[in-house]
């Protein structure tokens, strides 16, 4: 991943006063914008997924990135970062609080206590849930 890129993209991404979403030409395009309380504070947070510019070389680059409001900021935190298969169609879902879930690693069910982040393809689901001041990973669907 192109650090430099991703570190213009962290800084310059500001849900404005309309709610419109502004990001820079050079850093690339939102593919999935949602919204929702990700930290149980009470203040609403976004979650997108950006498609990075195709780079002369090698494959194009997908992050997922989660703003937490923080008193008059939003704090950045990646969710997923990688390249794009070509043939893999990747989501972002609001996952709503006091849904209920299934880990299908550890083979519990579960109620979510907050907001969620689900990513989801045809090969399966992770949904990524606040715990202990970071986003957890939680395979969701197989």
């Amino acid at each position: 991943m192109n650090t430099l890129l991703l570190a213009t993209f962290l800084t310059c991404f500001t849900p404005n006063s309309q709610n419109v979403h502004v990001l820079p030409q050079n850093v690339g395009a939102i593919q999935d914008l949602i919204s929702g309380d990700f930290d149980g504070n009470g203040n609403k947070d976004y979650a997108l997924q950006v498609l990075l510019p195709k780079p002369v070389a090698g494959p194009r680059e997908r992050i997922a990135v989660v703003f937490l409001r923080q008193g008059t900021s939003y704090a950045p935190f990646v969710l997923a970062s990688g390249s794009v298969d070509p043939g893999l169609e990747l989501g972002l879902h609001l996952v709503k609080k006091g849904s209920k879930g299934k880990d299908f690693e550890l083979d519990v069910e579960f109620t979510y206590p907050f907001d969620a982040i689900d990513i989801v393809s045809e090969k399966g689901s992770v949904t990524y849930l606040w715990k202990g001041g970071r986003f957890q990973a939680i395979i969701t669907a197989d």
